[in-house]
């Protein structure tokens, strides 16, 4: 008997709860540096959270406290930026400037690049041209609809592609990397439009912007806003809005 009892108590050291008994997260910490906390969603980094863990379903990784700041071990990962961990957030970056800071758009995939989209905090235009005049030019030879930098670096700075020129030439929130959007960076922005918009200067309107994408000679590709759709019979001369992105 006392065998039996001995063995009913070490199996029931191994048991796994039931849903009743289950808990969403458990706190072992209180050890030190290395301990482990799981569910500290909410909790700040420091030194005392040393090797604490949490998921982030921001970038979708489970991140470590180093005794600094959350990392995301995972090679090629979506890392939240520090200062702005939250779609729509405000990089106040006082390193960059103290005004104007650039918003946290989400995430974009660059090949097997998980990389960070900030938008400017307000409209650049509410009304200019594509391409000025428009004659019917392959003006891109090699178009991105994911990278709108890569198109935006084979167009030249000048007065004949006001929407490319009013990103090369902006110095915002510290930055003068932004430039022209793709598809997939348009597309991004209006899907966080509403979360971007809370934080930022300019709300997005329910207008079209421009792509930087071309869609023949004579067009280039628009977003609408107000459904949003993607529209690529858009003449080049049309005039319509422009909002910048950069990235790190």
């Amino acid at each position: 008997m006392f065998r039996v009892s001995l063995w009913i108590f070490i199996l029931s050291l191994f048991v796994i709860p039931n849903a009743a008994q289950a808990q969403t997260s458990a706190d072992f910490s209180g050890v030190g540096g290395g301990s482990i906390r799981v569910g500290a969603d909410t909790d700040t980094c420091d030194s005392s959270k040393e090797g604490a863990i949490r998921y982030n379903s921001s970038s979708s990784c489970a991140e470590y406290c180093d005794g600094n700041d959350w990392t995301c071990p995972s090679s090629g990962g979506c890392v939240a930026p520090t200062l702005c961990p939250n779609v729509g957030d405000v990089c106040d970056d006082s390193d960059a400037g103290t005004t104007n800071d650039p918003i946290f758009a989400g995430f974009i995939l660059y090949g097997t690049s998980c990389e960070a989209l900030y938008v400017t905090d307000d409209n650049q235009s509410a009304g200019t041209e594509w391409r000025t005049p428009n004659p019917g030019l392959d003006d891109i030879a090699t178009d991105s609809y994911t990278d709108g930098r890569a198109s935006s670096d084979q167009i030249a700075n000048s007065t004949t592609f006001p929407a490319f020129k009013l990103c090369k030439d902006l110095t915002d929130g510290g930055y003068s990397d932004w430039y022209l959007p793709s598809i997939d960076e348009m597309w991004l922005l209006a899907k966080n439009s509403s979360d971007i918009d809370v934080n930022a200067s300019g709300s997005f309107t329910s207008n079209s912007y421009w792509i930087s994408n071309e869609a023949g000679i004579y067009n280039a590709f628009q977003l609408d806003m107000s459904v949003p759709y993607f529209n690529n019979f858009a003449p080049k001369d049309a005039t319509l809005e422009v909002r910048c992105v950069r990235r790190d």
